[in-house]
């Protein structure tokens, strides 16, 4: 039931940040608005494929809206304890919804940017328990869980131009798991990452966008 809730309230201000972005969309001038068409730029980040839509409502002011599935990672958290899984899939869907500050005045100008992004994930988990040791018998058993999660992270980095045909983000998103159903510490949690320690989260962020018009879609495969 709190799963139903949580991806319930993400789809909810989804569709609020929607009708927000639509009714601007039509007050805005035309020099505040685009659109853009984009994707990562691999190796650089990988995992998950991430469709999106961005609109600048203001040369300082961006909401945005991303959907993500994470097909599959083999990566773990380096912290070594509290966990006796050997994971076979760490897969699942998640929303980004998110809202930021660009420092500029322009929309021609290149920025630093920061912001925050509210995300719900739907974290697939399947594995089998670990063996510890030559000498102790522990029987090895299947595991396999499906969670809804809810996370919160922070996002900085620099933009270019919002004028010219391509456009890109680089920086980094860093936060917490704010309601944790995942099966341990090592799970990874699609669009937030796995533990970096004291339950923090840490992604890179790299977008490229081409321009088509009066509002930004992209793709991003996070890490």
């Amino acid at each position: 039931m709190k799963g139903v809730l949580i991806m319930k309230f993400g789809f909810k201000w989804a569709v609020v940040i929607c009708m927000f972005m639509g009714v601007q969309f039509g007050s805005n001038a035309q020099e505040n608005r685009t659109r853009y068409l984009g994707g990562n730029i691999p190796p650089a980040v990988r995992s998950a494929i991430e469709l999106g839509v961005e609109q600048n409502m203001h040369p300082k002011l961006s909401y945005s809206v991303y959907a993500g599935y994470l097909i599959n990672t083999d990566q773990d958290s380096w912290i070594k304890v509290g966990s006796t899984l050997d994971f076979s899939r760490k897969s699942g869907a998640y929303l980004k919804l998110g809202t930021r500050f660009n420092w500029r005045k322009s929309l021609n100008r290149y920025a630093f940017y920061f912001g925050g992004n509210l995300v719900p994930a739907l974290a697939i988990e399947e594995g089998r328990t670990q063996v510890v040791g030559d000498f102790i018998n522990i029987p090895v058993s299947a595991v396999s869980k499906r969670s809804y999660n809810l996370g919160g992270n922070v996002e900085i980095g620099f933009t270019s131009s919002a004028t010219r045909r391509l456009n890109f983000d680089v920086g980094f998103q860093y936060g917490y798991v704010l309601i944790d159903n995942m099966v341990d510490l090592h799970s990874f949690m699609p669009g937030m990452g796995v533990n970096r320690g004291r339950g923090r989260r840490f992604q890179p962020v790299l977008r490229v966008k081409y321009r088509l018009g009066n509002f930004t879609c992209s793709r991003q495969l996070p890490e």
